[in-house]
């Protein structure tokens, strides 16, 4: 990993030279190329090695350098960094992986790669290619299982580049890679999809931190937002989105599954921890957090300690109303959404609110979080 990352290193100082030669903004890339060598630095205690799980639909393919591709074997193994997991582009293949560290412990990362229509690679240790990738990071997870950043390769840009100078024919910085990496120390959820001119990063628990050649510095990226990056344009966005609908989506709820993580090739202490951690993951996704409809009744608000807000966004083409569940579990109404409407509110952390269609029928429940939280309703 460390022979790989000096490469990367030595093509990204000499990319950086490439744009200084036309650029007066010299700290900002002097500050990108010093957390990158920092970060490699890190990167460089990587796993001892991944271990495949279990996969579903079709076949895994295994690649190590330039020796020719096999299927992957039950409870494949990658310990080189030159090695690949394949998965073909179609909606159900998918590989499940988790991370291991010295004397076979257990490292805190849990890597799902696909389902996606396009192929999806990943390569060891901590190296995501096209396709989608679902990464689950354990409280105080360190670098050896990928705590310290998911590289993510960045499309190509798609434009020529015009530039002829002595640096002309190595990358610019726009074929370089990202780094995603929990905000915090925290039970972490983020979904990567890769395809040919994006890059889209949905944090889904906890926020994330994004270090990209834009933003040396990192970027953060909270939850109930998604980044975005075009290649075409060279641009990046972020948007608000509802995570809880992603996490409700029967992918995810697979993902959340123990069950689905069980394997009788680990020792019994293993899936324990990966039970332990898939359990504090369905956790952190009630706290974001909407539940369904039945449960309302005997739903009531309780103390009035924590005072945060909550908004709403109307995402669908229906009227719909918002009401507060009370102390004594009685439903008060606070606002019409029209679509296309938002509303924002003051509440505290232990009440509940129901978002009803026009006729009072309700659509979901939602509890207020500690930082002030967004919920697009859709259709």
């Amino acid at each position: 990993m460390l022979i790989y990352m000096s490469n990367v290193i030595l093509v990204i100082i000499i990319s950086k030279m490439k744009k200084l030669w036309e650029s007066t903004n010299i700290f900002k890339y002097l500050t990108f190329l010093s957390i990158i060598c920092f970060m490699s630095l890190v990167v460089a205690k990587s796993p001892n090695y991944s271990q495949m799980v279990n996969s579903q639909g079709g076949k895994v393919i295994f690649k190590e350098g330039n020796k020719p591709r096999r299927y992957a074997k039950r409870n494949e193994r990658l310990e080189k960094n030159n090695q690949k997991l394949i998965i073909k582009g179609n909606k159900k293949n998918l590989a499940r992986l988790i991370l291991r560290g010295p004397k076979v412990s257990y490292n805190g990362s849990l890597l799902q790669i696909g389902p996606s229509s396009t192929e999806t690679q990943y390569q060891f240790s901590c190296i995501s290619e096209n396709g989608k990738f679902t990464i689950g990071w354990k409280k105080g997870t360190k670098s050896d299982g990928c705590g310290e950043g998911m590289y993510v390769r960045r499309p190509k840009n798609q434009r020529k580049n015009h530039l002829k100078n002595l640096f002309a024919h190595f990358p610019t910085y726009e074929e370089e890679e990202i780094i995603i990496k929990p905000a915090q120390e925290e039970d972490t959820l983020v979904q990567i999809y890769i395809e040919e001119n994006q890059q889209i990063v949905t944090p889904l628990i906890k926020d994330i931190v994004i270090i990209s050649p834009d933003d040396p510095n990192g970027k953060r990226i909270k939850e109930g937002q998604q980044w975005t990056y075009n290649s075409e344009t060279n641009q990046e966005s972020i948007n608000s989105i509802d995570p809880q609908s992603i996490l409700d989506s029967p992918e995810l709820q697979d993902f959340l599954t123990p069950e689905n993580w069980h394997s009788d090739s680990l020792s019994m202490q293993v899936n324990s921890e990966v039970k332990e951690q898939i359990t504090a993951l369905q956790e952190q996704g009630k706290e974001i957090g909407s539940i369904n409809c039945a449960s309302e009744k005997g739903l009531t608000s309780t103390e009035s300690n924590i005072s945060t807000f909550i908004n709403f966004r109307n995402n669908s083409s229906q009227s719909l109303q918002i009401f507060w569940i009370n102390f004594d579990g009685q439903r008060i109404k606070y606002a019409d959404l029209e679509p296309g409407q938002e509303y924002k509110q003051q509440t505290y952390l232990s009440h509940p609110w129901i978002v009803a269609n026009e006729s009072g029928k309700c659509l979901r429940i939602y509890f207020p979080t500690k930082e002030e939280g967004f919920f697009s309703i859709t259709n």
